[in-house]
């Protein structure tokens, strides 16, 4: 049995490439459930910015970081996740705050609760605290009117979450 000659690659691919077609596939609007795997039809674009306001990234104290280290504050609130502090942080003071709450006026960074010592309604923090750490600023994610997925993206699970 004799053997074929063997073509380069290039030579092939060329070969395979002009029997293709290009058509135009139809699109379609599908249940979610059935996204996984599919590819997207038209790009899409954020409808809102994600994080709407700056955030905590951590539990702990939202303060000033000049304030840092030792200094002691005095607590005057909490910023929990959909319930905010509505005051403002003030030179001295903190609030309390949870992960994904929003990061009030006055305050440029949050101190993690391991890193402070709290004793009634003082805090100190035990380290010098950067400016903006621990923070998620608004729209670190994506911002409103931003392009998302791409036509032709292939969604899988995290992809469909996202949209």
């Amino acid at each position: 049995m004799s053997k074929a000659p063997l073509l380069p690659v290039s030579e092939a691919l060329s070969r395979i490439l002009a029997g293709a077609r290009a058509r135009k596939l139809e699109t379609e609007i599908i249940r979610i459930e059935e996204a996984d795997g599919r590819v997207l039809a038209r790009d899409c674009s954020a409808k809102r910015t994600q994080p709407p306001r700056d955030v905590s990234a951590m539990d702990g104290f939202a303060l000033r970081s000049s304030d840092t280290p030792g200094t002691a504050l005095t607590i005057i609130g909490e910023s929990a996740a959909g319930h905010p502090f509505s005051g403002a942080v003030q030179a001295g003071q903190a609030i309390r705050i949870n992960t994904g709450a929003y990061v009030p006026a006055g305050a440029d960074s949050v101190v993690m609760v391991e890193q402070t010592e709290v004793s009634g309604d003082t805090v100190i923090p035990q380290i010098t605290v950067p400016l903006g750490a621990h923070i998620r600023r608004a729209g670190q994610d994506f911002a409103r009117g931003e392009p998302g997925l791409m036509r032709g993206t292939r969604l899988n699970p995290g992809k469909i979450a996202l949209l």
